[in-house]
């Protein structure tokens, strides 16, 4: 310790100053020797050893200390130093009162710049001392064992103080990042506890220790530095920084202060180790019970306030946790389910969702949804659930976590939705057959026409006598233009009548042939050419309202008739067609119009937005919508410069969610 305080002095320090001051600093008796043993200078810990005054000492030759019966030993480790080595020894001192002490020796060669030995160090610690040191440490720390928290705090500040004659000592923690504020954990002041209080570190000796992060000390002045501290009567201050478990978060500091100068030996005692090493040791697990304490304390207020209800089963779907919210909404305790494999009345619709979905756990992602109706102490709710399964080191079913949550109100909002649109689409319908009313009327004369054209054949014939074959045939005639009238009135009937929505599997290139039937008659006027392309697939089915879906598609063919009308080109042709798209069916509506401008295509599914005079621009935003709602999309697609080109693209049916996904 010696000679790196030597080695690291300003050179503006004379050597012999430096090393009285080095050598008065340390707790223990430390003397330099010449190689003849002479002593040189020896510090105030050692005369005080032996009862000397410094001038006693030097300039004697130290082994005259040594007792008889240990001089051979000293003369053995002496020369061994002198040789280069660095010995230790036990021997009897004589100290000039007449006592003598057991003492532990150690020498250490000091070396001169060209290698030389000019100097020995020699340290003596007085046995009986570190005796009495050990018994204080094994004292506190048998005090201490049993102690943790603010007791173990305030026992060990209390005894480190009372040893070390401290007026005032204290541990504290952080309060805040950056640093700027601590709170003691344990405070002693004027021989007594005190109570806790927290502080600003600014204009106080800790605010070096926090900001360094390493010891600071000040043996002597200290109220010069720091007026507060002057006002309390402290002279000497040293404080200990306390990092975390990684050593990277400052979390806290001791601090010691003294009425009189600070013994700066207690550096070096194994006391102020012990003691600093203890209480980072404790403020380490107190940090790490406080942000236990606090995440269990988030996790309980979570818990304990969430509407959603949380569950916990294991793979034979017993209850091993159940949260407060489930218990609210069954009405039954956390002790009587747990263990149970109790499951809520369930809705007979939607009775055997449940374990659907947790055969559905075994398979990857091990996640299912599912929602059901279930009836609780607020009467039936449909509830939402979101099971996750834990795996075992096998891929087995270890545990279930699930969550639900109570969709009720939103289900029935869902529910006026459905239902509003339901309205508009009908509205919608009516608008558009009301557009179509000439064509239509068209397209009904011409089987009525048929029908009178062949009665008065008829009627012809049997005035005339004719043969009854010919009658019959006139007869079958009229009968097929009538069945022809009738089917025109139901298909719209059932397009324009008021209906609940009824999703099944239906081939999308029926729809469209339906439709193309009911605009047949209107193209056809506009001089526009119908096209159908479908894809031959048997297998090709969307679970969807038919009724909904073909209005998408006629509200897409009217308009596509209407824009051809305005184009100037002589092509004059509609193409719908029909495919198959990895996991949908894409219905494509493409026209040879004059295509759509871009400043128009941005707000074109905007609702109440329309280019028509007269239009309500609704039909293509109610478009939209449907198609949503049945969880399809609905876009203007890429036309190549050429009339314009919408996509409705539907999910396939028997798709689940994560395959549509």
């Amino acid at each position: 310790m010696t000679l790196q305080a030597v080695a690291q002095a300003p050179s503006t320090v004379r050597a012999g100053d430096l090393d009285t001051r080095l050598l008065d600093a340390i707790e223990d008796g430390v003397a330099l020797l010449d190689p003849d043993g002479v002593v040189r200078r020896a510090n105030r810990t050692l005369c005080a050893m032996l009862n000397a005054q410094a001038r006693e000492l030097a300039g004697a030759p130290f082994g005259r200390r040594v007792a008889d019966g240990d001089q051979l030993s000293w003369d053995t480790a002496f020369n061994a130093a002198c040789g280069g080595d660095a010995v230790s020894s036990t021997a009897l001192l004589s100290c000039f009162d007449g006592r003598t002490i057991p003492a532990e020796i150690a020498l250490r060669p000091l070396r001169a710049s060209d290698g030389s030995i000019e100097a020995i160090a020699l340290v003596v610690i007085d046995s009986t001392r570190r005796q009495g040191s050990d018994e204080m440490v094994h004292w506190i720390a048998r005090a201490t064992a049993r102690l943790t928290g603010q007791d173990f705090f305030h026992c060990l500040v209390r005894h480190f103080a009372a040893a070390f004659g401290l007026r005032r000592a204290f541990i504290a923690e952080c309060m805040n990042q950056p640093i700027t504020r601590v709170r003691t954990l344990a405070y002693w002041y004027d021989a007594q506890m005190r109570p806790n209080f927290e502080f600003e570190l600014a204009g106080t000796p800790c605010e070096r220790t926090i900001r360094d992060g390493r010891v600071y000390c000040v043996s002597s002045g200290l109220g010069e530095m720091f007026p507060r501290a002057g006002k309390m009567g402290l002279d000497g201050y040293l404080g200990a920084p306390i990092f975390d478990t990684e050593g990277r978060t400052l979390i806290g500091h001791v601090a010691f202060e003294t009425a009189g100068a600070m013994d700066m030996g207690i550096l070096a005692s194994p006391l102020f180790q012990i003691f600093v090493s203890r209480a980072a040791a404790e403020l380490q697990r107190k940090r790490a019970e406080d942000v236990l304490r606090a995440s269990e304390e988030h996790y309980r207020l979570l818990v304990e306030h969430q509407t959603d209800v949380v569950l916990k089963m294991d793979g034979y779907k017993r209850l091993l946790f159940v949260s407060p919210s489930f218990c609210r909404l069954f009405g039954t305790g956390e002790q009587a389910l747990l263990g149970t494999t109790f499951r809520p009345p369930v809705a007979e619709e939607d009775c055997g969702r449940f374990e659907a979905a947790w055969a559905r756990l075994a398979s990857p992602p091990h996640e299912s949804r599912f929602e059901e109706r279930v009836a609780t102490t607020q009467g039936w709710r449909c509830i939402a659930w979101s099971q996750r399964a834990v795996l075992d080191a096998q891929g087995g079913i270890e545990a279930v976590i699930a969550a639900g949550r109570d969709v009720t109100e939103q289900a029935r909002a869902e529910e006026q939705a459905r239902q509003h649109l339901q309205h508009l689409a009908h509205v919608g319908r009516i608008s558009a057959m009301g557009e179509m009313a000439s064509a239509i009327a068209h397209e009904i004369n011409q089987p009525l026409t048929a029908i009178r054209t062949y009665a008065q054949a008829s009627r012809r014939l049997l005035a005339g006598g004719e043969d009854p074959q010919v009658l019959s045939e006139t007869l079958e005639r009229v009968a097929n233009q009538a069945d022809r009238a009738a089917a025109i009135i139901q298909r719209l009937r059932t397009f324009l009548g008021p209906q609940e929505v009824q999703p099944m599997p239906v081939d999308p290139g029926f729809l469209v042939r339906e439709v193309i039937d009911l605009c047949r008659a209107e193209a056809s006027q506009c001089g526009v050419q119908l096209k159908l392309d479908a894809q031959d697939d048997a297998d090709l089915r969307v679970h969807v309202d038919p009724i909904q879906v073909e209005q998408i598609v006629l509200n897409l063919v009217r308009n596509a008739i209407e824009a051809i009308q305005q184009a100037e080109s002589l092509e004059r042709v509609l193409t719908v067609s029909v495919r198959r798209r990895d996991v949908e069916a894409w219905v494509t509506v493409e026209d040879s119009g004059p295509g759509v401008a871009p400043e128009v295509a941005a707000h074109i599914f905007d609702a109440f937005f329309t280019t028509k005079p007269g239009g309500m621009g609704v039909g293509l935003a109610l478009s939209r919508s449907i198609a949503e709602a049945h969880q399809g999309r609905l876009w203007l697609g890429e036309s190549g410069g050429r009339g314009a080109v919408f996509h409705l693209a539907l999910p396939l049916a028997g798709l689940d969610e994560g395959e549509r996904a």
